[in-house]
């Protein structure tokens, strides 16, 4: 099935040899449909194994695999600049039973004054 896998893989950040890895030797499988939590201290590599995985790190050695596609939202909350209501839609048709119930569920209500 498809999956997700680094074997043996070392990453920095930059791509100067000189610079320390910031992850290295590691080894992850994750099967498709799994459930998996990242969690560990600040700066414990959280982050990094997810760049790591995107590609958004450089590969010092190993072998990086991702069959089928991977999304990321990232800790860093990112709005567009327009309305509340456009962040929400988002480009799809408004559905104003749909507006309404992501206002509740994001507890909302109460900051729109309605």
């Amino acid at each position: 099935g498809k999956s997700i896998k680094i074997e043996n893989g070392s990453f920095r950040w930059s791509d100067n040899v000189q610079d320390p890895l910031i992850l290295n030797n590691i080894n992850l499988k994750i099967d498709q449909g799994s459930l998996v939590a990242l969690v560990g201290m600040v700066g414990s590599g959280k982050s990094s194994i997810l760049a790591a995985l995107l590609g958004e790190m450089n590969k010092v050695s190993g072998r990086v695999n991702v069959s089928g596609s991977i999304a990321y939202v990232p800790q860093t909350a990112w709005i567009m600049n327009t309305t509340l209501q456009e962040n929400i839609v988002f480009g799809r048709e408004f559905d104003k039973k749909l507006y309404n119930e992501i206002i509740e569920a994001c507890a909302l209500r109460q900051d729109l004054g309605k």
